[in-house]
């Protein structure tokens, strides 16, 4: 590594090229989502939502003590195992498995 640090001619940062590309990475997360099947948007979008609501619900059992008694506590950890089972990835971009998603018309 100091080789490589002795050997690196040093720049000024107004010089140095950019390490993240607006432009381009910007263009890439369009480009993501107009390929994008709609079902694994429509899925990620709710697991993600699933997520946050169940955070919020940690938060709002541990502020009033709930998260003491074990049924709120028990109801919280199936809620997180189910969404991580949910959420597993087999290789494949459209892999979440929701049972209610898959459940709609």
């Amino acid at each position: 590594v100091s080789e490589i640090w002795d050997a690196v001619r040093p720049t000024p940062v107004r010089e140095a090229r950019p390490f993240f590309r607006i432009q381009a990475e910007a263009e890439h997360a369009l480009h993501r989502l107009e390929v994008a099947h709609p079902s694994w948007v429509f899925a990620a979008a709710i697991s993600r939502a699933a997520r946050a609501s169940l955070y919020v619900l940690r938060r709002a059992a541990s502020r009033s003590g709930a998260d003491a008694l074990p049924s709120v506590r028990g109801a919280l950890a199936a809620a997180d195992q189910t969404f991580d089972r949910a959420l597993r990835d087999d290789g494949d971009d459209t892999s979440l498995k929701l049972p209610f998603v898959d459940a709609l018309p």
